[in-house]
């Protein structure tokens, strides 16, 4: 006996089963056939943004994923993002929470540079669906603060408060002031990176500060600006000693100035 029977509707697969059933013969046979749809493979599109696009070394930015599936139950299951410095594979920088399997990440880009940033997406936990990945060259802009202008600043601070006049001790000679900082710009002038050469003097200038705070008392018309002078040379040091800081190129984020 021969049996035809044709079904319409949503399938994964067409497929033809052949049935024997129990003491046929040879001659005969059942067979059941299944036609149907096929459905396409899920389609993923990848898109995200990130605010604030440029700003000044730190720069905290807030990524959002704008990735969709094409079936419309399907979702979003995992998310892989990384972040580089443009036409390198160097990572930098530090991502907030879980890393970078978060959905909406906020990242962290610590020292000066342009910035390449990539997603990868997948419909399942382990990614064995479908997936799809975008990467945005260029996308970020950290600029870097003019540190040249920072340390005339405090050249400024110094002469103006008449700081390098105080009486010398034998622990303290005021004129260690101007003279640390003039190796900390001369250096960086010279190398346009930040180097033990920078961070050393800058390092003994804050120290001298800070002895002049606790150790003199100064004169009417004479002070140390200080929280504002310790805290601003302390956050220098900390840029230099955690990045690698060099002058980026002009016109770079813009003109932003920082």
């Amino acid at each position: 006996m021969k049996m035809n029977r044709a079904w319409t509707g949503p399938a994964v697969i067409i497929m033809a089963i052949l049935i024997l059933g129990t003491g046929a013969t040879a001659s005969s046979e059942a067979a059941l056939t299944i036609t149907g749809r096929v459905l396409p493979k899920n389609t993923i599109t990848v898109n995200f943004i990130g605010k604030p696009l440029s700003g000044c070394a730190p720069l905290k930015v807030r990524f959002t994923d704008l990735s969709t599936s094409s079936r419309p139950a399907g979702k979003i299951a995992f998310w892989d993002w990384t972040f580089y410095h443009t036409g390198t594979m160097t990572e930098a920088g530090e991502i907030t929470g879980t890393g970078g399997r978060q959905q909406n990440p906020t990242f962290t880009f610590r020292c000066p540079g342009v910035y390449d940033v990539s997603l990868r997406v997948c419909d399942r936990p382990d990614c064995s669906g479908s997936s799809n990945s975008l990467k945005k060259l260029a996308y970020i802009c950290a600029a870097s603060p003019d540190y040249l202008v920072k340390i005339d600043s405090l050249k400024y601070i110094v002469t103006s408060n008449r700081l390098d006049t105080l009486p010398r001790r034998r622990n303290f000679d005021p004129r260690d002031l101007i003279k640390n900082l003039n190796e900390a710009r001369a250096e960086l002038a010279r190398t346009g990176c930040s180097t033990t050469r920078v961070i050393h003097p800058l390092t003994e200038f804050l120290i001298d500060v800070r002895y002049i705070r606790y150790h003199y008392q100064l004169s009417a018309g004479q002070k140390v600006a200080g929280k504002d002078l310790t805290s601003g040379v302390t956050k220098i040091i900390d840029a230099f000693s955690s990045c690698h800081l060099c002058p980026m190129p002009r016109g770079t984020c813009g003109g932003l100035a920082c």
